[in-house]
């Protein structure tokens, strides 16, 4: 994570920097472009230094928001007649409701076409009119915490990695922690249930309490104004409320599968696909 800037989620997190700037952010096997943004970190890029602690409440998102998103065509999941094809469909029926997805998983269908979001889980922070922001909760990436953080005075939940969380702005690191039953938050803000989003300048002073166990993830996850909802409408994801324990899951490389598997029925047995087609 040294030399590469240090970013977390708006309000307080992002600033606007005078001179807008492209985060020009590509995946080197995805197909597709990817929206760029002017959002960008003013701090160095050795820690982060934002003044303001987050405000209680629901974040709120707003234009222009860092855009990503899957790259696979929305009109691939559906047949020449305008239905959701083979297994590509969500649990979703009519119309898609700006908002709704907030603090639910989107389950990746799939076959997806996007190497980014092969098989994953996503938790979404936010979700309204102004656009969306997730995270990947089931990618471990194989750079050790201790390594740039190694006093947080919060344990960190294994594996003690830095998590993927998306495609977008891969030097952003952002934070999901578990609320310690029945304590006072300070430096995080409620998501739902167990879970808080922990603001990480709080975190790197040692000020946040109230939090027993963190994660911590390397980039993010983020859609334009309405791209999520066209994604879900198109059945790119299933739409899931997420169980106490599936955000900071003790084995997140089996939460793809565990997820769909208790949904039963035709949306379970998409749970038995195989970690690896080619192999089966």
């Amino acid at each position: 994570m040294r030399g590469a800037a240090w970013l977390r989620p708006y309000p307080s997190h992002l600033r606007r920097t005078t001179t807008a700037r492209s985060t020009g952010v590509s995946s080197g096997t995805a197909t597709g472009s990817r929206a760029s943004t002017g959002w960008a970190s003013t701090t160095s890029p050795s820690r982060p230094t934002i003044h303001t602690p987050t405000r209680p409440g629901r974040i709120r998102l707003r234009s222009p928001v860092i855009c990503s998103g899957t790259s696979i065509p929305i009109s691939a999941t559906r047949s020449s007649e305008g239905t959701r094809s083979g297994c590509c469909h969500s649990i979703w029926t009519d119309t898609v409701v700006p908002g709704a997805a907030t603090h639910k998983l989107l389950v990746s269908v799939p076959d997806l076409g996007d190497p980014n979001f092969d098989q994953a889980v996503i938790y979404v922070v936010d979700h309204g009119p102004d656009g969306a922001l997730g995270l990947v909760v089931n990618q471990p990436g194989p750079t050790a915490i201790e390594t740039h953080l190694p006093h947080l005075g919060i344990p960190v939940l294994e594996p003690q990695v830095f998590f993927n969380g998306g495609p977008v702005a891969p030097g952003a690191v952002l934070s999901l922690g578990r609320r310690t039953a029945g304590a006072e938050l300070t430096g995080a803000v409620v998501m739902s249930g167990p879970v808080v989003l922990v603001d990480i300048e709080y975190l790197v002073d040692g000020n946040v309490e109230g939090v027993d166990g963190l994660r911590l993830y390397a980039g993010y996850s983020g859609w334009s104004p309405g791209q999520l909802d066209a994604e879900i409408d198109a059945g790119v994801w299933y739409v899931i409320d997420a169980g106490p324990d599936d955000v900071l899951c003790a084995r997140p490389e089996d939460l793809w599968r565990s997820v769909l598997r208790r949904q039963g029925g035709t949306i379970g047995a998409v749970g038995l696909y195989p970690a690896d087609p080619t192999q089966n």
